[in-house]
């Protein structure tokens, strides 16, 4: 979609694959808009699913048929996947485009109303940290530069776009380009595509019933099959599970297989307008970062040769987590605290008269009282001490890492410059956070089912899982025959595996609320809710 967007890491390392000569037409299609070579891809996927269809057959060993079996399902089911991954990856991408697109015509519409030169609007409008449609914007703009039209440029990004509403919206800005004005007819596209943003978040949420019992089944039926089968199939079935595939399954294949099907549930999760690029190091907002740690602490459940060497090695996890995640918890709450008053804020000085400057705005915010009111008075005081106003409006936002502060900034700079009415346009700034607020609540609400769902099976899961393995136990002592190194590694594994549940259904949770920083909070909630029912459903069982 974005042609002079660097691709993601996945596609990254997949560049560096040799070409086995097998080409996907469909796939390289894809491919190609993603910035990978597609017969690098296909090289990329056969050998992730060959290396992982290898240790899926040894894991399954000594059982030939079995380990046979698993090999080509597990690489059957991987090479597909991973064909599929560029076309969801490009859908992905034009999701986040539309729910970013409203925001950036709104920016503009509003700049041209300034009276703000067209091409100079559209360059403001496409400086949105996060928002994909302004990145595209941005990328034909570097077209203009290199000595294209703007109309052309702006003609071939709406032709590499699938999206009908897209190409709409891209139409709507040439004719505003081309005849001049357009403004009132942009802002009329930009609620068109809020409107089809709010039909999209409950057509999801009326489907995912069906991505909810699919991971139920997944995350319960399948693993507690697995229990019994591997504690008392050989003398049921004659199927002889090793201990070692047991652990593997539980604590790579199952959560794997949870992880995927959340994963393609959230990519039908519409995005939000002012979606942040998530980094790789040491913050809350790291998914790579949060699983490593979990796995520390799945594998310090797992394999902790003692309780008590397990519990405060899970107390060591339980501490570096905070140390690395609450801070930005908290850093994350204050942010949306703030977010969440400033629509508020804009209208309760929206009255004052034409002629008061941005000095006298942020006097007048300073005196609200709540918790945007003293970043407010910071701005005020800057500019009272000589700071330019560009410089006090860019470090309100910087500071606070904020999105709807940049956007508020800009066109409060930018109405300034125009001699703009400040007050007015506050008032249509306020209107417009309110109807992205408005986005955001549509979303938390179609999220909420499958929300309680995930944090109801962090006790369904270890209950069901604690009831089986305990029943598997009495039916081996039963019939004096049972596979003892699985029962032995069992309780541990099971720890594992509900530690690493609730890292998947965390980490889906916080992404689809697009609040990155819960991740620990929830994975700490149901991880506690989860251990402490496995073992309170197993003390029934042994008293």
């Amino acid at each position: 979609m974005m042609e002079n967007e660097p691709p993601g890491l996945l596609f990254s390392i997949a560049g560096n694959f040799p070409d086995f000569g097998i080409r996907s037409q469909e796939s390289g299609k894809y491919c190609q808009t993603l910035g990978v070579d597609g017969g690098r891809y296909s090289g990329f996927s056969i050998s992730v699913a060959l290396i992982l269809a290898i240790v899926a057959g040894i894991a399954m060993m000594p059982e030939t048929a079995i380990a046979l079996a698993a090999a080509l399902l597990v690489f059957s089911f991987s090479f597909f996947l991973l064909l599929r991954l560029p076309e969801n990856e490009f859908g992905s991408r034009e999701m986040r485009m539309e729910a970013g697109m409203p925001a950036v015509l709104r920016t503009l519409g509003m700049l041209l109303q300034m009276n703000v030169p067209f091409v100079q609007a559209l360059k403001i409008a496409s400086h949105e940290n996060g928002n994909w449609a302004a990145i595209a914007f941005s990328d034909a703009l570097k077209d203009v530069e290199g000595g294209a039209g703007l109309s052309r440029a702006l003609a071939n990004l709406a032709k590499r776009s699938k999206s009908p509403s897209l190409k709409k919206a891209i139409t709507q800005i040439i004719s505003a380009y081309s005849h001049g004005g357009g403004a009132d007819g942009i802002m009329r596209i930009a609620d068109d595509l809020v409107s089809l943003q709010k039909y999209k978040i409950r057509d999801f949420a009326s489907r995912s019933a069906l991505f909810g019992l699919l991971f139920v089944v997944s995350a319960t039926v399948v693993p507690t099959f697995f229990l019994v089968i591997a504690s008392v199939g050989e003398f049921a079935l004659g199927v002889n599970i090793s201990r070692e595939a047991f652990i593997i399954a539980f604590l790579l294949v199952f959560p794997a297989v949870d992880l995927a099907i959340l994963s393609l549930s959230k990519m039908q999760m519409p995005p939000g307008p002012f979606g942040k690029p998530v980094g790789v190091g040491l913050d809350g907002n790291s998914p790579l970062l949060f699983f490593c740690f979990a796995a520390f602490a799945a594998l310090a459940a797992a394999f902790a040769p003692g309780a008590e060497i397990g519990v405060a090695m899970l107390s060591c996890a339980g501490a570096a987590g905070l140390w690395l995640f609450l801070g930005k918890y908290n850093d994350d709450k204050r942010l949306e605290k703030i977010e969440a008053e400033l629509p508020d804020s804009l209208l309760a000085s929206s009255g004052l008269p034409k002629s008061r400057g941005l000095d006298s705005v942020f006097a007048h915010l300073s005196n609200l009282e709540n918790t945007f009111s003293k970043e407010a008075e910071k701005t005020a005081k800057q500019l009272n001490a000589g700071l330019g106003i560009e410089k006090a409006l860019d470090d309100l936002w910087r500071r606070n890492d904020s999105q709807m502060l940049k956007r508020v900034s800009t066109l409060m700079l930018n109405a300034n410059l125009a001699g703009a009415n400040i007050s007015e346009k506050m008032h249509e700034m306020a209107e417009d956070l309110m109807m992205f607020a408005e986005l955001r609540r549509e979303k938390e609400n179609a999220l909420s089912m499958q929300k309680y769902t995930l944090f109801l099976g962090a006790l369904i899961v270890p209950a069901i899982l604690s009831v089986s393995l305990n029943l598997a136990a009495q039916i081996s002592s039963f019939i004096g025959q049972g596979n003892q190194g699985v029962l032995d590694a069992a309780p541990g594994t099971i720890n594992g595996y509900i530690i690493l549940y609730s890292a998947v259904s965390a980490y889906y949770v916080s992404s689809c609320e697009e609040r990155r920083s819960s991740m620990f909070a929830y994975f700490l909630l149901m991880a506690a809710l989860g251990l402490a029912g496995f073992y309170i459903v197993s003390l029934q069982f042994t008293t």
